[in-house]
């Protein structure tokens, strides 16, 4: 949790962004491999 208020404090408006920006990236990511995986899996 000390990476989240660091980054709050540090600019709170580009700090935020750029954490959910890259939060969303991953999950997107993930989401997307899961998607390949069941897709390998099923042929």
């Amino acid at each position: 949790m000390e990476v989240l208020y660091s980054i709050l404090f540090w600019g709170s408006p580009v700090g935020l962004g750029l954490f959910f920006f890259l939060s969303c990236t991953g999950a997107g990511v993930l989401f997307w491999g899961i998607a390949q995986l069941k897709k390998a899996s099923s042929n």
